[in-house]
C-alpha cells in the first residue's frame, strides 16, 4: 500500500508532526527542500546575474525591521499616556511604523534573488532545469488555477514550462515531432507535474513517461473540482491511466481523504500526500514543497 503524507496550513505544530515515511518531521521535510531550491539557484547565480548572499541579506534586514518595528509599536501604543499627535507620529508609535514599511519590499526583493519568480525569467536567462505542466491539466480544472497556485509553486525549482502555453508560442519544429520535443523537455526537467481534472489523461505523456522511465519525476497534484464534478470518478481515471507507468499500480480502489498529490519517493516508494479539503495556494506549495523532498533529498540530505 502506498504511504501518505498529510501536509496542513503553515502552523508552529509543524515542528512537532511527523512524517513516519521519511522518519523527520514536516517542517524539517519542508526546509530541506527548500534548501534544495536554493542550491539550483545558486549553482546559476552567475548566469541570471543574482546574488544568493546580497538575497539572504535582504531577506535578514527586512524581518529585523519588520519584528523590530512591530515591538516599538506596541511599546509606543501601550506606553502612551494620553493620544497626542505628535507623540504619536514622533514616539516609538511612529518610528516603528516607518519601519515596518520597507520591511515587505526588502523581504520581497530578496525572495527575488533568491527564488526566481515566474515572470522573472524565461529559459534564455535561467539556465535551471525546467518545471514542466503537462498539457493534460488544462481539462476541467479551476480557470487560472495553474497560473495562480501552481507555477508560483514550482517557480522555485526551475523555470516553469506550461506544456500547452508553450507549444501555442514555441517556432514552427519543421520536420521535428511535437511530441518528441515535448518528450525532450520532460527529460531535462527537474519535476514533471500532471494537474488531473476531470477527464482522461493524454496517454501519450504518460506513455512518454513509462517509455522514457521518468515516473521518478511526475507528481500529480489533485485540485478541488468544480461543483457537478465527481471526485471519486476522476480518481478512477488516474489511477487506471497511472496503472501503466511503473511504480504507480498499488494505488488504493478509492483515494485517501484529502488525497492532494501522487509521487514516488526516491527509493520508489508511491507517496499520497492529503491535505485540507478546501485548497488555497500554500496547500499546492507545500505539496510541491513535500514531493521535491521525497524525490531528490529523501536518503541524500
Amino acid at each position: 500500500m502506498p504511504a501518505v503524507v498529510h501536509i496542513s496550513r503553515p502552523a508552529w505544530l509543524d515542528r512537532w508532526r511527523s512524517v513516519p515515511v521519511y522518519g523527520r518531521r514536516l517542517q524539517a521535510v519542508i526546509k530541506a527542500a527548500e534548501q534544495y531550491g536554493d542550491g539550483l539557484a545558486e549553482e546559476v547565480a552567475a548566469h541570471t546575474g543574482r546574488s544568493p548572499r546580497q538575497g539572504r541579506m535582504l531577506m535578514a534586514l527586512g524581518h529585523v525591521l519588520g519584528w523590530c518595528g512591530l515591538a516599538l509599536t506596541a511599546f509606543g501604543l501601550f506606553s502612551l499616556r494620553r493620544p497626542e499627535f505628535r507623540d504619536l507620529v514622533l514616539g516609538p508609535f511612529g518610528i516603528g511604523l516607518l519601519m515596518q514599511l520597507p520591511s515587505g519590499a526588502l523581504v520581497r526583493a530578496g525572495r527575488r534573488e533568491l527564488r526566481p519568480a515566474v515572470r522573472d525569467d524565461d529559459g534564455k536567462v535561467d539556465r535551471r532545469r525546467p518545471a514542466v505542466i503537462l498539457a493534460s491539466t488544462r481539462r476541467e480544472v479551476w480557470p487560472g488555477m495553474v497560473e495562480s497556485d501552481v507555477a508560483p509553486a514550482l517557480a522555485w525549482y526551475g523555470p516553469v514550462v506550461d506544456v500547452e502555453q508553450w507549444a501555442r508560442t514555441a517556432p514552427a519544429f519543421g520536420e521535428a515531432d511535437p511530441q518528441a520535443e515535448v518528450a525532450r523537455l520532460m527529460e531535462q526537467s527537474v519535476i514533471t507535474v500532471l494537474v488531473a481534472g476531470n477527464a482522461d489523461v493524454d496517454a501519450f505523456e504518460l506513455e512518454a513517461i513509462a517509455r522514457r522511465r521518468l515516473a521518478h519525476k511526475l507528481l500529480v497534484l489533485l485540485p478541488a473540482l468544480p461543483p457537478g464534478f465527481d471526485t471519486l470518478q476522476r480518481w478512477g481515471r488516474v489511477r487506471t491511466a497511472l496503472s501503466a507507468v511503473p511504480g504507480f499500480e498499488a494505488l488504493p480502489e478509492t483515494p485517501p481523504d484529502g488525497a492532494l498529490g501522487i509521487h514516488l519517493a526516491s527509493t520508489g516508494e508511491t507517496i499520497i500526500i492529503t491535505g485540507p479539503r478546501r485548497r488555497r495556494a500554500g496547500d499546492y506549495v507545500r505539496a510541491v514543497d513535500v514531493a521535491i523532498y521525497g524525490m531528490k533529498c529523501h536518503g541524500r540530505w
